[in-house]
């Protein structure tokens, strides 16, 4: 023995001594002896950390540590989801040993003079559960411990007998045994696992166990058995014949890795030359291990190979593996095993790198032997970055700091993402946290350029919770610059044109912010099509009708590239005009106002109050001419444009600054626009208007949005406004004929008649590029419309693509189909384009079918027999009869031949109304039947 292991050697023996003669020690002579030492540290301490931060250590889980406490060795617990975290006694039990709470958190089984108990995990518990009973002896040690039978469900206690000084391997003084338990009670005998001490306990899979005493290895079990379970084993030696001791099996649910034990040293050196001395290391070794010097991992005390938490702390006693395999437990104290004070503590594994610990419970007294149950079942909070990299751009020539940038977080994981903390900074990057604590930070980065010299910086942010719990880190990048050349915008953006109609492109030189470079470089022009352009940016229109051109404007090696669109049909509307004040090939909207309740004088217009007011367009995309901008029209009603033909078009609609009133802020309410009953924009709000101090002209803002349909119905397109109608919005709008539709319906396209029950076969056509369709149906000229493709769509290559048959029902969604007003429309699923029926055709009820189809006298007959539908054919030739549900779906079907009888099975359908349809022979016969119990 060396000379650093001897007060080890000594605290064993009294250890040894106590246990073995707790019995003893509870009367007489030893309680008088302990008494003073009893009540002097037995008082409750704080604990070190709030429930905030044990979660936030655990991940953002909750959990529950349970210890020993004083020397009277009594249970005490802390619950991490309490709000104020306080120690609780479980009971006056007095000289317990090894506590470990149950799986589901709720119990604790532990021994307490050669006996062993379970109890309900809650203050003052009041009663208790004998498990087993045995005679006290010098040095022995149970250790109980917990185990699920992974293919039963069964719980068991495991625990052992024999002698923590036993240096044997395997160590022969005791055994280790299995006790099944029902409700807290022993059922059934008590059954012998391996005949050697095994006080580690048993991993989930039953696989691997494992002792650590004065000797410390692994076995390897039969894992599917609960008796004479030993196959085989590997022991390690830890100075000389000691081992070590405090020794627990992984908790792992991967069984890869849960051939892993973990342990306290006597002494260690590994095979990367450091030496640990007695009680300064925590081990994980796994049963492949080369030998004692090459463990899994090593944690040293506080400040080696983990973080130091200033305690001063110089040893570590009673480690235990928690229930996830990622944290554990450990004493830590000033003095080696030392049996008078010391603290407590809970630590995270990180096999890489250094690990974590957490001062739980400073002092006040003796605590010991502690074990760590985490909630099972929740994923630990995990951060989530909305983007892994930020960028600002500051030129010299700017008075201010680039506008901040914020990133937004999330919670990947469950419960609530912990409050964050950002790592180490430089002085030139600000993040700040909003919401803190939440699901949904935020994280809001400043740059400031202060007494910085010109330059590209980069930071890395690290942003973590629980002492590095979870982490995750984004890029910030700032460019500090003079301002240079960086891209070209062009102006229109992508026009759409008329054979004959000119357009004049232009393009601004922008710098590393965006803005506008002074002074503008010269650009110049090229065609990188047919279409020729001019050296100043001019463009005809050719004669190319749906054509598209594309052009570049370059300024040394920075360009841009921007393109017209030859339209066959074009309307240019200016809202809220006189019809004899608009533009040059634009109209009044007066004549198209499709409001019911629209003034036939007004339309919705007003002009601009003062003719001082501008519209600053400096910034808008493919803006109208200026003075279509003068006037202005409230963005609710409609619009009709009855004459356009069935094609796809373009919607390009001016929008300005909602005036008056005069407040430069944006409607709170926001705009909706639909074109052909379809929302396709959602919530607009209106642009700002700009800044007009300093003696800035412009008192309003223009902006425009482009939005593409189609029309396929036959009665044009129409455009409604919805919302936002007490702020007047649109300045005009112009409606581009972008192409013929690609998608065309051929059947049925009105004045067709149909019966219900009938097969009614949608046949359609497509320009090649649309290869997936759904079909719908309208019972009322197209004011509703209900799928009749419900669950997939039909796709190109497969059985009804452009031939659909459909057994039409009497009724979908609570709607009666029986109408003369049915539209049928055929649409791409995976876009907007869609055809509908020029005309309504009719679908006729079941009553006038019958009328229609069937003769006076011979008529079938049905009625239930024994679970089947017998069905009487009185006339000769071939029937089949089938029943179909009210979505269309043959549910059973049957041919046969009369004179004679047909016998439909109806096993295995489902309660409900369905139609019975029979045809044969120049009949067609359809009934409702309804199915019941």
């Amino acid at each position: 023995m060396t000379l650093a292991a001897f007060p080890s050697a000594f605290a064993r023996a009294f250890r040894s001594l106590s246990r073995g003669l707790s019995g003893t020690l509870s009367r007489g002579i030893a309680k008088t002896a302990l008494t003073a030492a009893c009540l002097a540290a037995s008082s409750s301490a704080a604990p070190d950390l709030t429930g905030p931060e044990a979660r936030a250590f655990l991940g953002g889980r909750t959990g529950k540590i349970a210890y020993l406490k004083n020397q009277l060795k009594q249970i005490h617990f802390i619950d991490f989801s309490d709000s104020v975290l306080i120690e609780k006694k479980v009971s006056d039990d007095a000289y317990c040993w090894s506590p470990m709470i149950s799986p589901d958190g709720k119990r604790i089984v532990y021994e307490s003079q050669a006996s062993i108990y379970i109890r309900v995990l809650e203050e003052n518990s009041k009663d208790r559960f004998l498990i087993y009973s045995g005679i006290p002896t010098n040095g022995q040690s149970l250790e109980p411990h917990w185990w699920v039978n992974p293919k039963t469900g069964e719980e068991y206690i495991l625990f052992c007998t024999g002698n923590v000084a036993d240096v044997e391997w395997p160590p022969k003084s005791g055994q280790t045994y299995m006790q099944k338990i029902v409700a807290n009670q022993p059922s059934g005998p008590l059954l012998t696992l391996l005949p050697f001490m095994m006080a580690s306990g048993r991993s989930k899979n039953g696989l691997w166990g494992a002792t650590s005493h004065h000797s410390t290895g692994m076995y390897k079990l039969y894992a599917d058995k609960v008796e004479n379970a030993f196959f085989g084993s590997t022991n390690w030696q830890d100075s000389g014949g000691w081992g070590a001791c405090n020794g627990s099996i992984s908790p792992s649910k991967d069984p890869l890795r849960q051939n892993r034990m973990m342990h306290l040293n006597s002494s260690l050196a590994t095979a990367g030359g450091e030496n640990f001395e007695n009680h300064k290391a925590i081990i994980i070794r796994t049963y492949a291990d080369k030998g004692v010097a090459s463990p899994l991992w090593v944690m040293g005390i506080p400040g080696v190979h983990c973080n130091n938490d200033s305690s001063g702390n110089l040893f570590w006693d009673h480690s235990e593996w928690s229930t996830d395999e990622d944290y554990f437990t450990a004493v830590g104290s000033k003095v080696i095993e030392n049996w008078t004070e010391a603290d407590l503590y809970m630590g995270r594994i990180n096999l890489a790198g250094e690990s974590q610990i957490r001062r739980v419970l400073k002092g006040g007294g003796l605590n010991h032997y502690p074990h760590l149950w985490i909630k099972d079942g929740v994923l630990p909070a995990k951060i989530n970055l909305g983007r892994s990299a930020l960028s600002f751009v500051s030129l010299k020539k700017d008075t201010a700091n680039p506008a901040p940038d914020t990133l937004a977080v999330s919670n990947g994981g469950d419960g609530t993402l912990p409050a964050l903390t950002i790592g180490v900074l430089p002085s030139w990057l600000k993040v700040s946290v909003l919401a803190n604590g939440g699901n949904a930070p935020k994280l809001v980065n400043r740059v400031d350029r202060a007494g910085l010299a010109l330059g590209e910086y980069s930071a890395t942010v690290k942003v973590s919770f629980g002492q590095g719990a979870d982490s995750a880190s984004y890029l910030v990048k700032f460019k500090y610059a003079d301002p240079v050349l960086t891209s070209l915008r062009a102006s229109p953006m992508n026009p759409v044109l008329r054979s004959g109609d000119t357009v004049r492109f232009q393009a601004v030189a922008l710098d590393q912010t965006g803005a506008p470079l002074a002074p503008q470089p010269a650009i110049s022009w090229e065609a990188l099509d047919a279409l020729p352009i001019s050296a100043g940016g001019l463009v005809t229109g050719d004669s190319s009708h749906w054509s598209r051109y594309a052009f570049r404007a370059s300024a040394g090696a920075v360009a841009c590239t921007t393109h017209v669109q030859i339209a066959r049909f074009l309307v240019r509307v200016d809202a809220g005009a006189a019809k004899d004040s608009v533009p040059a090939g634009w109209i009044s909207d007066a004549v198209l106002d499709a409001s019911p309740d629209a003034s036939p004088a007004v339309k919705g217009a007003r002009e601009a109050a003062a003719a001082a007011l501008k519209v600053d367009l400096r910034t808008a995309a493919d803006s109208a001419p200026s003075q279509v901008y003068r006037t202005i029209r409230r963005p609710s009603g409609a619009y009709a444009f009855d004459s356009l033909p069935n094609g796809r078009y373009a919607v390009r609609l001016h929008f300005v600054s909602a005036f008056p009133p005069a407040s430069g802020a944006a409607p709170a309410a926001g705009l909706a626009v639909k074109l052909e009953g379809v929302r396709l924009l959602e919530d607009y709000r209106l642009p700002a208007r700009p800044d007009t101090s300093g003696g800035n002209p412009y008192g309003l803002k223009g902006e425009t949005r482009e939005l593409q349909t189609t029309v396929g119905d036959g009665d044009g397109l129409k455009i409604e406004f919805e919302g936002a109608s007490g702020d007047v919005a649109i300045a005009g709008l112009e409606v581009f004929d972008i192409g013929a539709i690609p998608i065309s319906l051929k059947s049925p396209n009105g004045g067709e008649t149909y019966h219900v029950g009938d097969t009614l076969h949608v046949r359609w056509d497509t320009d090649g590029f649309i290869s997936s369709v759904g079909i719908q149906i309208s019972p009322d000229s197209g004011k509703k419309w209900i799928p009749v493709t419900r669950r997939s769509a039909i796709n190109q290559g497969q059985a009804g693509w452009g031939d659909y048959g459909w057994a039409i029902p009497d009724s979908l969604d609570g709607y009666s189909l029986a109408t003369d007003k049915c539209l049928l429309s055929v649409y791409d699923y995976f876009g907007s384009d869609r055809d509908r029926s020029d005309r309504a055709f009719t679908i006729t009820d079941i009553g006038t079918g019958l009328r229609r189809a069937l003769p006076a006298a011979g008529l079938p007959d049905a009625r239930f027999e024994g679970g089947r539908l017998a069905i009487s054919l009185p006339r000769p030739g071939h029937y089949r009869a089938s029943l179909i549900d009210l979505r269309g779906r043959i549910a059973a079907s049957v041919e046969g031949r009369g004179p004679g009888a047909l016998s439909l099975p109806l096993s295995g359908l489902n309660r409900g109304v369905y139609r019975l349809a029979i045809t044969g022979e120049g009949l067609q016969v359809v009934r409702r039947i309804t199915m019941m119990d």
